[in-house]
């Protein structure tokens, strides 16, 4: 296992430390919150959407569920109203001391449930009909105890009951249960056939009965059975309303038949009983009442023969009732059914939810522990540590990331060792090198450092390159410098030699003159002695004897001086020639140290690169720049003096051409007079008349010679000049074997192989 010491993994900011521009607040909360409380708050907000919509379902159908209960109820209160109706129809029309105690205790006991149904109800309209007809119906029930009313006055009683309170409860209840709201086919026309067809025609037509009671009784009592034409037409009257009452409610069964064929089977039936009795019924008080001349039948038979079709009246109302309150649980039911249906997809949505965010919680967690406990062993120091990669998410990238990087410190680490192995002997060549480098700086130039593979190599490399390239160019230097040296010594011959030429030049030009002079005398002399005698002809001709050898030996001196003309120009053209390859090498000396100067600027950059390493070798490459700034300087002074030299060579080398031309035109003079005087030889053996002749030629010669004097004098003075010349350029030769000497000196520290 791998362990490197690293640095601990950043702990979590504290909660009061300030977000960075790029970070996102967060709420103090939530940075105090696990990952898994994060993701359950995130699930919980995203579901509150999802919540309120259910909700707001939800609560539609827990409206229509209560509104479909309260209809229900208000429903299962008919038959609470329908009983009290019964048992009001049962006992109207019967005097009071027919009505059973049985008949009057179940009418209380009616009386009190409707009391206990309506007591919770909210509406104030429903309780205030409640009370009243419960007063009035205690009214009732004190007045048949007491038997203080008749049969007529008991069944008006019980009339306004019916059609009053009781009446108004069906519909009251019905528009405060809001049964007319509902939905289903049919479902109105069952809500106006209970809540109003039925539970007012049913007792209004049993009170259009009722309407006979007084009619017969004053009949039988007063009228002997016999009835009046207004007392038929009021019978006749109520038997048609009855039957009018009886078709509406027929006509609204009928139409909740057709509206729901499901309730035919249940009411058709009971409808058609119901129905059929009451026609008989009427048919019967039509057939007692209307069709004899005398009435003989009581209102009792007609009340005993009427209060059996009211079973099959109200038994087709409760039917109808029942009917409505299936309607009404079936809607409860639905709406039941639909809550249940939510509150399971809401289970369900929640259990899903959950289930979706502890897999999103586990698919993050899992992950992040992996990566706590890897870089938990990374801060440990253990390298070996990865993170398993099962996803292909951002913690994908994350851990492949964390895996990376663990690779990379690994390989790190590695390097590390490899640089520090590497470093050490990079350490172990620079103290090698640096010995090498104190060796050149002592001016052992032979020595070269090791060229190894690291970043000394190159620095080795360079250095032994310039170590090598300065060693060629101060060998070079060296071999210019004995060059020059030679050169110099040479040129100190040769100007040795000119100045030895022109020193003999300028005294055979001196003795040419005096002798110039001296032929000048004699043919002056010989020019008076012609003009004497005959002995002055033989005088004439030994003198002309003496002036042929005397022209023989100007002639010879000028031939010598010919020769040391040419010999001095041939001289000043080889120093001049000498200067110009003396030019060249101190040229060569400069390009040198110029290169030197480059080389050793190179050399202190990378000494400068090497760092420490390098200082030392730095002072070495200061110190041969300053070497060839120095070498530079004295090639240009070498340049300065070579220049100066090359100028008065020149100079020299025009005079000795000059002189050189005027010797030649002297010995042409020369060689004429030693013709002439040879032809004065000749003629000397002749007569005087020639001496006129010889006069005139001896001016002529006078002349010649007076020119040859002054020929002879440019030659001296020009070898004069050049004898100047030349001691100048040894000069300038001296200084420049003198500088080759402090060059060798300064190059002889260096060992150069």
């Amino acid at each position: 296992m791998t362990h490197l010491k690293t640095a601990p993994l950043p702990t979590r900011p504290h909660a009061s430390q300030t977000p960075g521009d790029g970070d996102a607040p967060h709420l103090p909360l939530l940075r105090r919150l696990t990952i898994a409380q994060k993701l359950t708050t995130l699930g919980l907000l995203l579901g509150l959407p999802l919540a309120g919509l259910s909700v707001l379902v939800g609560a539609q159908d827990v409206q229509q569920y209560r509104a479909a209960s309260q209809q229900l109820q208000i429903a299962g209160h008919y038959g609470t109203l329908e009983r009290l109706q019964l048992q009001l129809r049962e006992i109207r029309g019967s005097a009071p001391q027919q009505v059973s105690a049985q008949q009057l205790q179940q009418l209380q006991q009616v009386d009190r449930q409707l009391q206990d149904i309506l007591r919770s109800s909210e509406a104030v309209r429903s309780q205030q009909l409640s009370q009243a007809l419960s007063a009035k119906l205690g009214a009732i029930v004190q007045a048949i105890r007491t038997e203080s009313v008749s049969a007529a006055e008991l069944a008006q009683l019980i009339n306004g009951v019916l059609g009053g309170e009781l009446a108004q409860l069906f519909t009251t209840l019905a528009t405060e249960g809001q049964l007319g709201s509902v939905r289903v086919p049919g479902g109105a026309a069952l809500v106006r056939l209970t809540s109003e067809t039925m539970a007012e025609h049913l007792p209004e037509v049993g009170r259009q009965f009722t309407t006979i009671l007084p009619i017969l009784d004053q009949a039988l009592t007063r009228q002997g059975g016999v009835l009046t034409g207004e007392q038929r037409s009021d019978i006749k009257n109520a038997v048609q309303r009855a039957r009018e009452l009886t078709d509406a409610v027929e006509r609204g069964g009928n139409e909740v038949l057709a509206a729901r064929p499901d309730l035919r089977a249940q009411l058709a039936q009971p409808y058609a009983e119901a129905n059929e009795q009451t026609r008989k019924l009427f048919d019967f008080v039509e057939q007692r009442t209307l069709e004899p001349r005398k009435v003989t039948t009581t209102f009792q038979q007609l009340l005993n023969v009427a209060n059996p079709t009211l079973p099959a009246q109200y038994r087709a109302f409760d039917l109808t009732t029942a009917a409505l309150r299936g309607i009404f649980e079936q809607q409860r039911a639905q709406a039941q059914r639909r809550l249940l249906a939510l509150l399971l997809l809401l289970a369900l949505v929640a259990a899903l939810l959950a289930l979706l965010l502890r897999a999103v919680s586990r698919a993050i967690t899992q992950p992040l522990g992996d990566l706590t406990r890897a870089s938990r062993q990374l801060s440990e120091g253990d390298l070996s540590a990865s993170v398993p990669v099962t996803t292909a998410d951002e913690f994908a990238l994350l851990g492949h990331s964390f895996n990376a990087a663990t690779a990379e410190l690994r390989e790190q680490q590695r390097h590390s060792e490899k640089e520090r192995l590497e470093a050490q002997q990079l350490q172990n060549n620079i103290g090698a090198f640096l010995n090498v480098t104190v060796d050149i700086a002592g001016g052992d130039l032979t020595r070269r450092g090791v060229v190894t593979q690291d970043v000394l190599g190159n620095v080795v490399d360079s250095v032994n390159l310039m170590t090598e390239e300065l060693a060629g160019t101060l060998k070079q230097v060296q071999q210019t410098s004995q060059a020059v040296g030679q050169g110099s010594q040479q040129l100190l011959t040769t100007t040795a030699q000119i100045e030895q030429g022109s020193l003999t030049t300028a005294q055979q030009a001196g003795h040419l003159a005096e002798r110039a002079r001296q032929i000048d005398r004699q043919i002056q002399d010989l020019t008076r002695s012609a003009q004497a005698s005959a002995e002055a002809a033989r005088q004439a001709l030994e003198t002309s004897e003496q002036g042929q050898q005397a022209v023989q030996g100007t002639l010879q001196g000028m031939s010598a001086i010919r020769s040391g003309t040419q010999d001095v120009a041939q001289t000043m053209q080889a120093l001049s020639e000498r200067s110009e390859q003396i030019q060249g090498i101190v040229d060569t000396i400069t390009q040198i140290a110029s290169q030197t100067n480059l080389l050793s600027l190179h050399a202190s950059i990378e000494a400068a690169g090497a760092g420490e390493a390098g200082s030392r070798f730095a002072v070495v490459a200061d110190e041969v720049r300053q070497l060839a700034e120095q070498t530079n300087e004295a090639a240009g002074r070498v340049a300065a003096l070579i220049t100066g030299l090359q100028s008065e060579i020149a100079r020299a080398q025009a005079g000795v051409h000059s002189s050189a031309a005027q010797v030649e035109r002297g010995y042409r003079v020369a060689e004429e007079a030693g013709a002439r005087l040879q032809e004065l030889g000749h003629i000397a053996q002749r007569s005087a008349q020639l001496a006129g002749q010889m006069s005139d030629v001896s001016g002529t010669q006078a002349r010649d010679i007076a020119q040859l004097g002054q020929g002879v004098q440019d030659i001296a003075a020009l070898a004069q000049n050049a004898q100047q010349s030349v001691q100048q350029g040894r000069g300038a030769a001296e200084q420049l074997r003198s500088l080759a000497t402090q060059l060798e000196q300064s190059l002889s520290r260096f060992r150069l192989g």
